[in-house]
């Protein structure tokens, strides 16, 4: 009977010291994704002493490369920021198949209204033609101009890596300043010589109020897209749409509803047009090599990437109107439910071989890209 009860009792010691180790694991790792999600954004911060190892909460972080992590032990299985950095550089869809064949947006002007930019960042600094600060700004960049200007035209990131860039400081916080600059890039355009002309204007806000609409039907009859978040011409609208992490981002059949249409429940609307928006890396505004990775995106990343798709375009088949670009965008779309996703491989064909005869020679013999 002795020994019984001092094996229960054993037993009962051995149990409280298996649970309290697991309770200190458990704790500690809570305790840690506590910390992350508290954060949110590690960009710059220190998590170099945390075990995150068992932490599920990385991959909805937002990094750059002055994040200190843990030794690789202390990250969860295949966590690896680095890999992660580069991987999210890649736009997806076939863009750098078009880009290993010459379709870069080269010769195309682009024009970007949006707050105070860096302008000596590696990616897009020596492609600035024109720059204006913001009327009333101090130079102070942020973090929102380098975004769009990477992920329209960033050098390793961007959708149209070598297109010229035309930067129009504006103040997005109130939607009336915005079509008076869609005319002032309207007239400034028409002082280019035929080489060097705006092709389209990529503004990370939208707005379907009567001033906005008849300044973008202005445009796009001087031979100008003009891409924002809310409706296009034609009443085309874009959406967002995310591949996870490790599957192949130029596989359609990779990408999922994006992480701000799960976190609020939205269903796609019909016919909607999505880019991808989440898990991408972009320049970072703090220094000029640096570059931040972002897992949950929204439509500010979706319109300059959009905006790229029409700088291709307009490299392979300048003649064609803003109205034929965006019905080749619709008529090139892979099906995702009731929306469609982007096919940038098959919206430069199209582009392609409606290039007028005239000019065909003259395309193929510069390299062009019909077969």
């Amino acid at each position: 009977m002795a020994k019984r009860k001092h094996f229960k009792k054993s037993a009962l010691f051995i149990m409280l010291v298996v649970l309290s180790i697991a309770g200190i694991i458990i704790f500690k790792c809570i305790t840690d994704s506590d910390a992350l999600q508290a954060f949110g954004d590690l960009r710059g911060r220190s998590i170099q002493n945390r075990d995150l190892s068992g932490c599920e909460v990385l991959h909805i972080q937002r990094f750059d490369g002055l994040t200190k992590w843990p030794e690789p032990a202390k990250l969860p299985a295949g966590f690896d920021p680095a890999a992660i950095m580069e991987l999210g550089k890649d736009p997806g869809l076939g863009i750098r198949e078009l880009h290993a064949r010459g379709v870069t947006g080269k010769g195309v002007g682009v024009a970007i209204i949006d707050g105070s930019l860096r302008l000596d960042h590696s990616e897009y600094g020596d492609r600035i033609a024109f720059y204006r600060e913001p009327p009333g700004y101090k130079k102070q960049p942020i973090y929102h101009a380098s975004m769009v200007v990477g992920i329209l035209a960033g050098k390793t990131a961007g959708v149209a890596p070598e297109a010229t860039i035309h930067y129009f400081g504006g103040h997005l916080d109130n939607a009336d300043n915005i079509p008076p600059i869609i005319r002032e890039i309207i007239a400034y355009n028409k002082e280019l010589p035929d080489s060097d002309k705006i092709r389209v204007i990529s503004i990370s806000m939208g707005c379907a109020l009567p001033n906005w609409m008849e300044a973008i039907a202005e445009a796009a009859e001087n031979g100008i897209t003009v891409v924002t978040t809310a409706d296009l011409l034609n009443e085309l609208r874009l959406s967002g749409i995310q591949c996870p992490l490790g599957k192949d981002r130029n596989d359609p059949v990779s990408y999922q509803v994006c992480y701000f249409k799960r976190e609020q429940g939205v269903q796609y609307d019909p016919g909607e047009l999505c880019v991808p928006i989440d898990n991408r890396t972009f320049a970072d505004y703090q220094s000029a090599d640096s570059f931040i990775f972002n897992p949950s995106g929204g439509m500010s990343e979706g319109a300059p990437y959009f905006a790229g798709l029409v700088a291709l375009v307009c490299q392979v088949n300048p003649d064609l109107t803003t109205a034929e670009i965006l019905k080749f965008c619709q008529q090139s779309a892979t099906p995702f439910g009731q929306a469609f996703i982007v096919n940038p491989v098959e919206l430069i064909r199209l582009a392609e071989v409606t290039i007028p005869r005239q000019t065909l020679d003259s395309y193929n013999n510069n390299g062009g890209l019909l077969p």
